[in-house]
């Protein structure tokens, strides 16, 4: 199923089934325009040929959240294209979210201009005539682009950092106004594995009725109450059978206009911040005792009941919510740190069917050179793509780059020009003239281009994460992470 999904992908781009309306919500006018104008070059490898494509920027003070920030991108896309039209002749119609620094990923993003959904994965695209890397948010519209044949008149929104490949099939069957996306699986028996596995996800519960409810993150007791109230409640066979939320909705259009009439107050003043899972599916999916005893504000509980019931009473149709399991075995890469960008890249060459499957979705596979030796080069189960390298280059993905005199093993290498280099376990990017270096095992390594400085060379290891180091100037490093972000952004 995997790989039927993967060809899924191809088609839907090639045969125009994809989205009618793709919206792409950005923190800043720059990123909304450098979208508008990229995903528009990219109809027809990533996006089909007859999709509209509609960037907008969320303009709003401190953010509005998942929920606000939806809605406020709809009614911004709306006032440049008759997105309602659309959903009323039944076309289908996807938006995502690029929101957020990627200071997990620290120092990458930088050197794409601060534009997280922008960093390169290891698939070449076509735009206008020319060969280039697929980026991360490319990669997520091309993923997903097979949820529309089954959701006519719906509105599907994503978050642009993370591609998954079901391992069901995702055809949907209208019989709910909202439903969201989860991974579905027996709990684990202990508190280690749920702390481990389970505990940083939002949680699904199905329920007897064919509906579901969904809880924020759940510690072990947490969970153990909600069994022990006969919340999560064992299914036929005698297992425990929750879902790992991947925080991806679709909702009908009657309940998108329900919304945008509800919040319209919030909408018209631009203030205030909220988020899908507190401020709308748990109040919405919860007894008001437990919404407020888990935190939440009870005359909050009172409004969204209160929409509840009229909605259902004026479209009492559909019923409200429902999860759609994609599947156990769904495979997810992440590449939100930079320890899991380098694993996800490494994860091509394995002789796996995850390896495999990620190959399919890159179109890897004429790219992957398993062993070969020419008086320049001595190749070792890699892949390179666009690269020309001498040296010795052992379980490594090149992508974009030109090396010389090098002897890099397990490593990643994109978009440099190098010479001379040593490196183990190591990421490099958007590097320019390594000389005579030998890098440490873990290294990671970026350059970043800026008019006022120059060239801004940044390091860290593959361990860090960006989040905790932000504010921190790392050995080698001439400025904090953060502070580069602010030189980054002075110059757009």
């Amino acid at each position: 199923m995997h790989q039927q999904n993967i060809q899924n992908m191809y088609t839907a781009v090639e045969t125009n089934h994809g989205f009618d309306v793709v919206i792409i919500v950005s923190s800043s006018r720059d990123q909304a325009e450098f979208w508008q104008q990229r995903l528009k070059a990219t109809s027809g490898s990533v996006i089909a040929q007859e999709t509209q494509i509609i960037s907008v920027e969320e303009d709003w003070a401190g953010g509005a959240g998942q929920l606000l920030g939806t809605l406020y991108a709809w009614k911004k896309a709306q006032a440049t294209f008759d997105l309602n039209s659309v959903l009323e002749k039944g076309g289908a119609i996807a938006m995502y979210h690029t929101a957020g620094k990627g200071t997990r990923m620290a120092p990458i993003p930088a050197a794409e201009s601060n534009n997280k959904s922008a960093i390169k994965l290891p698939r070449m695209i076509d735009i206008t005539g020319m060969k280039t890397p697929m980026t991360i948010l490319e990669a997520v519209i091309f993923q997903t682009g097979i949820f529309a044949a089954s959701r006519p008149g719906r509105l599907c929104v994503f978050w642009g950092d993370q591609v998954f490949i079901p391992s069901k099939p995702v055809d949907f069957t209208e019989m709910h106004h909202a439903e969201i996306l989860d991974i579905r699986s027996e709990i684990p028996p202990d508190e280690e594995s749920w702390a481990k596995y389970w505990q940083s996800y939002g949680l699904i519960i199905p329920t007897d009725s064919g509906e579901a409810l969904q809880r924020e993150k759940q510690t072990w007791y947490e969970l153990q109450e909600l069994i022990e109230k006969g919340t999560a409640r064992p299914d036929a066979s005698g297992k425990i059978v929750l879902g790992k939320s991947l925080g991806c909705f679709t909702v009908s259009g009657a309940m998108l206009s329900a919304l945008l009439e509800e919040f319209a107050p919030e909408l018209s003043a631009r203030q205030g911040k909220l988020d899908t899972d507190p401020h709308l599916w748990m109040p919405l999916t919860s007894e008001a005792a437990d919404f407020a005893f888990r935190g939440g504000d009870p005359i909050y509980w009172d409004r969204m009941n209160q929409f509840k019931e009229r909605f259902l009473e004026q479209s009492p149709e559909l019923k409200l919510f429902v999860d759609k399991d994609i599947g156990t075995d769904t495979l997810w890469w992440d590449y939100g740190q930079v320890q899991l960008y380098h694993q996800n890249f490494l994860k091509a060459l394995e002789d796996s069917f995850e390896g495999k499957c990620l190959r399919q979705f890159y179109d890897l596979e004429a790219h992957w050179i398993k062993d070969s030796e020419t008086g320049e080069c001595k190749i070792e189960n890699s892949i390179l793509i666009d690269t020309h390298a001498t040296g010795k280059i052992s379980h490594c993905v090149l992508m974009g780059s030109r090396a010389d005199t090098i002897d890099i093993s397990n490593s990643v290498l994109v978009n440099s020009v190098l010479a001379e280099v040593q490196a183990d376990q190591a990421l490099m990017y958007n590097c320019t003239h390594l000389i005579n270096t030998n890098l440490g095992t873990g290294s990671v390594v970026a350059d970043i281009f800026l008019s006022t400085h120059g060239r801004i060379r940044m390091m860290t290891e593959l361990g860090n994460d960006g989040k905790d180091a932000w504010e921190m100037v790392l050995p080698g490093n001439p400025v904090s992470f953060e502070e580069l972000a602010k030189l980054v952004a002075a110059q757009l």
